[in-house]
């Protein structure tokens, strides 16, 4: 790949696999809690429990291709669920550097550009670790197959090419607009594919596209699967391009980008110029009719800095007429891998936050050699009896996947309908007993009188008495007062989530009282 390194300019990219090794010290200290909701439906759906995340209620909470995958994944090998995420963070590896495969022919002269292109997307992908188990690794897959079937131009496969924006969309729904404008550009220039082969891809697309969106709407009632429901405000704008700082620097650069393929000259500069369209057009979208907006979400702008980076490097080295040799470009990969791999060691052994603590003026940084979300399931597991259904009010991916008790998340974001007919009609209470939840997690122990909105609980701190509210994240609006004499004081956790919500110094973990 690198064409500087001499007999490493086959394999010298491979390199960049040794960050993704600290994955192992601790894996639960790198993915966000959204990751684990794959692993753990899957694991419910191979054991005969169906598209579920808790015994209560389906659900359609998620993206589907991913979701596939891990179904597959879990289904073929027989190992302890807690073993399997092991299984997708190798599969995710081995997505990542098939993408890099994929684009060979964007990332094709100088070693140096390549090094910093796809070094930046070693960084997102393994350093900071957030993206495992989520779909964004399959998502860069699927987007880099579909870039390298329209380089071939004329000589491409319809079929390929329509199974190949299928798997974009079904990787991640909001891909939508990435497939507008590389429709767009199908259709103009003379590279574009064939007429006949245009129509292939559109059959095959409306195909598969058209029998999930099908299959959400005669089994949940909407096309849009709930959790998308629940973050989008549209068609009433509620973010901003300010409201998200990861968002806006990369729409800043996205959009610099833009300007640099206008004003030069650059290898399928056509194709990029409608790719960082769509991921422009995407990002907007998102931070104006999202809410609680994570990294995953950004795999498309991810994938054009890197694009930025590469070709920024390589107009740099081509104007000055700078031809880097063999020791400066090796050097500056094995510096590059030297630098991703101490920040994931950092990630591994630490409670670092690019966003949070690093980049914001939360938690210091301090050592933690376990993810304290998953020592607060295991308590659970080991004090609670199996079977127990916990209601929660964070972290419901995590408690899950360690507890192996039955979680119900507040927000929602992997429930059905019939969980928001039932906290919208019912007292909170009433709809605990109904659905044999004993045990409430609620956070505590707040620092400041305010009043603190989750996607699923409001909680109100005046004169050191705390009030909660349960809230319909669909609704948007509170719909039940959580009355706290109907419960008992099981035990009190210091916050594990100090990093990300300084607000609060604990959690404490309820019993419903027997006479509900």
């Amino acid at each position: 790949m690198f064409q500087n390194l001499g007999k490493t300019e086959k394999y010298g990219y491979w390199l960049f696999i040794i960050p993704a090794l600290f994955f192992l010290l601790s894996p639960a200290k790198f993915p966000a809690d959204d990751g684990f909701f794959y692993p753990q439906i899957a694991h419910n759906f191979v054991n005969g429990l169906g598209f579920k995340f808790n015994d209560i209620y389906p659900t359609n909470g998620f993206h589907p291709l991913w979701m596939v995958f891990c179904i597959i994944a879990d289904s073929m090998i027989a190992i302890p669920k807690q073993e399997m995420i092991y299984i997708l963070w190798l599969a995710q590896i081995v997505l990542f550097f098939l993408s890099i495969k994929c684009l060979q022919p964007l990332f094709k002269d100088g070693g140096i550009g390549k090094i910093v292109g796809v070094g930046f997307l070693g960084l997102v992908f393994f350093s900071l670790g957030t993206l495992y188990l989520t779909e964004a690794h399959l998502n860069l897959f699927c987007t880099a197959l579909l870039l390298n079937l329209l380089m071939q131009g004329r000589a491409v496969n319809g079929w390929l090419l329509g199974l190949a924006a299928s798997m974009v969309f079904l990787s991640r729904l909001d891909n939508a607009f990435i497939l507008l404008f590389l429709g767009l550009y199908c259709l103009s220039g003379d590279s574009k594919p064939k007429t006949k082969d245009l129509l292939k891809a559109a059959a095959v697309f409306i195909t598969l596209a058209g029998v999930y969106l099908l299959y959400n709407k005669f089994e949940f009632g909407n096309m849009v699967p709930i959790s998308g429901r629940i973050k989008s405000s549209f068609p009433h704008a509620e973010g901003s391009v300010f409201g998200n700082k990861w968002g806006t620097i990369f729409l800043v650069s996205n959009i610099l980008y833009a300007v640099l393929l206008s004003l030069t000259k650059v290898d399928f500069k056509k194709l990029k110029l409608y790719f960082v369209a769509g991921a422009i057009v995407q990002l907007l979208y998102n931070l104006y009719f999202q809410s609680q907006i994570g990294q995953w979400y950004f795999v498309m702008q991810m994938l054009a800095v890197a694009f930025m980076l590469y070709d920024a490097v390589h107009l740099v080295l081509q104007k000055s007429g700078i031809k880097p040799g063999k020791t400066v470009t090796t050097s500056m990969l094995l510096g590059g891998v030297a630098f991703l791999s101490a920040v994931a060691l950092m990630k591994a052994n630490t409670n670092v936050s690019l966003g949070y603590n690093v980049g914001g003026n939360n938690e210091a940084i301090t050592e933690v050699k376990k993810d304290k979300v998953q020592a607060l399931g295991e308590e659970l597991k080991k004090n609670l009896p199996a079977g127990s259904k916990v209601f929660t009010y964070d972290m419901p991916g995590k408690l899950a996947f360690y507890s192996d008790l039955q979680i119900i998340p507040a927000d929602g974001l992997v429930a059905d309908k019939r969980f928001f007919e039932q906290i919208a009609s019912i007292p909170f209470e009433r709809y605990l007993a109904e659905n044999n939840i004993q045990y409430v997690i609620l956070p505590s122990g707040f620092q400041k009188k305010e009043t603190m909105t989750f996607i699923g609980i409001e909680a109100d701190n005046q004169n050191d008495t705390v009030s909660y509210t349960m809230r319909s994240s669909l609704l948007k609006r509170n719909v039940s007062k959580i009355k706290m004499t109907d419960f008992d004081l099981v035990k009190t956790f210091s916050n594990p989530l100090k990093v990300w919500q300084p607000e609060y110094d604990n959690v404490i973990l309820l019993k419903l009282k027997k006479e509900q």
